[in-house]
């Protein structure tokens, strides 16, 4: 049974990934979840402009004039300036932008709906459970794919001495 944990760990932070490679349908367009977050941030933080931005997502200023260039041209966000300062840029959502951002959040809201209600069928020592093993889980980061070694010998790994040492063997899958 650990064995099958390890595997849908790992599962799991795979589907993670490719989900936020994939582009998703808002408002009749596709949009990268990275798209959406920077009209999250546009709506929620109006007055900054590129170099705060810049700083705020942890991107280069490029990137920033790279997205607000895109998302203008998709007509989901409009680029200004300020009166007296036509060097600094700005930016807000446009009417087709914010829809696509309450969307979005009405996508999330459906999903985390879906898993809040799993977890109130949850007693108090599963919750607890779960909580200890994430809580273990993070303080592992960073950690890379690899083949159970926790079995009792029902499962794939353990301590048979005809199976493979992953680490001499180097069979990791490693995303760090």
């Amino acid at each position: 049974m650990n064995c099958k944990v390890t595997e849908k760990i790992f599962e799991v932070m795979n589907m993670l990934l490719e989900e936020q490679k994939k582009p998703r349908e808002y408002g009749g367009q596709l949009l990268y979840h990275s798209e959406v977050v920077f009209l999250d941030v546009v709506h929620r933080f109006p007055e900054l402009n590129v170099s705060e931005m810049s700083s705020l997502l942890r991107i280069t200023k490029g990137a920033v004039t790279q997205f607000s260039v895109k998302l203008s041209n998709k007509e989901l966000l409009e680029i200004y300036t300020k009166t007296g300062n036509k060097k600094e840029k700005y930016f807000r959502l446009t009417t087709a932008g914010e829809e696509v951002r309450k969307e979005h959040l009405s996508f999330h809201e459906n999903t985390n709906r879906s898993l809040c209600n799993y977890l109130k069928t949850l007693g108090a020592d599963e919750t607890k459970t779960i909580f200890n093993f994430l809580n273990h889980l993070k303080d592992c980061v960073p950690f890379c794919e690899f083949d159970c070694m926790c079995s009792s010998g029902n499962e794939k790994g353990g301590e048979n001495e005809n199976e493979p040492n992953i680490v001499e063997d180097k069979q990791f899958i490693c995303n760090a």
